[in-house]
């Protein structure tokens, strides 16, 4: 009976931690990564530091050193990306309001003929300092981006780095920030979407089939929320 009791309350007490976190953006403990040769690959990262979101089917990982935040992805919905582009947003945990949130995005969709510039910009939102919101991957601000895609299995790799010193507001009394990462996809109007979702079309064979899954996942967008712990040195 006793055993009973003790594995009940045992039970009772993970439903109520499991309860209590239920909606909470995880906290990820930072990680301090010096040296960081921004390729594209992520070989660099140390395993520790690299999560696996298995709904989104993103890997990332999020690290600093003493001047910089890094992001860093690898993701198979390349044609996601394309459409979209992958949109990192920081948030200071003082507030929600546009102004105290940053926001980068890449690769930054192109018409048609231009596509192969894609991956050569860099879109910006919210930094005072920068007045032009589309940058080269090279440009004087020191916001970076390097890719690799393996071409026989579509598999994307992406790294970003930011400036911490574009960021000093965010740190000043706290060294946590809240961010999303998220794969943007072809944007449409929800009535569109549910368009898209109900139509149908014929196959080769005759046969009246759904738009595929993947497809519709185009327009839908993937997104990882979290908080960082910034990593800083012990004094």
């Amino acid at each position: 009976m006793r055993e009973i009791i003790i594995t009940t309350f045992l039970m009772l007490s993970l439903f109520e931690i499991a309860f209590s976190q239920r909606g909470k953006a995880p906290v990820i403990s930072g990680q301090r990564i010096e040296n960081l040769n921004l390729d594209g690959t992520l070989d660099d990262w140390p395993l520790e530091a690299i999560h696996f979101d298995e709904k989104k089917e993103l890997s990332y990982g999020i690290a600093n050193d003493k001047e910089h935040l890094f992001l860093g992805i690898r993701t198979k919905k390349l044609g996601k990306v394309k459409l979209g582009g992958v949109k990192f947003v920081i948030e200071s945990i003082k507030g929600k309001r546009a102004s105290e949130s940053r926001t980068i995005l890449s690769p930054v969709p192109q018409k048609k003929e231009d596509a192969e510039k894609a991956f050569e910009q860099i879109k910006v939102f919210g930094f005072p300092e920068i007045t032009d919101s589309i940058l080269s991957i090279y440009n004087e601000h020191g916001i970076q981006m390097a890719y690799h895609l393996d071409e026989n299995t579509e598999l994307l790799t992406m790294e970003f780095a930011i400036p911490l010193s574009l960021l000093p507001d965010f740190f000043a009394d706290s060294t946590l920030f809240d961010f999303q990462i998220i794969l943007e996809g072809f944007k449409v109007s929800p009535q569109m979407f549910a368009a898209l979702a109900s139509s149908t079309t014929k196959t080769p064979e005759g046969r009246v089939v759904k738009l595929d899954p993947e497809e519709l996942n185009l327009y839908t967008e993937d997104k990882v929320v979290g908080r960082y712990q910034l990593s800083v040195p012990e004094k």
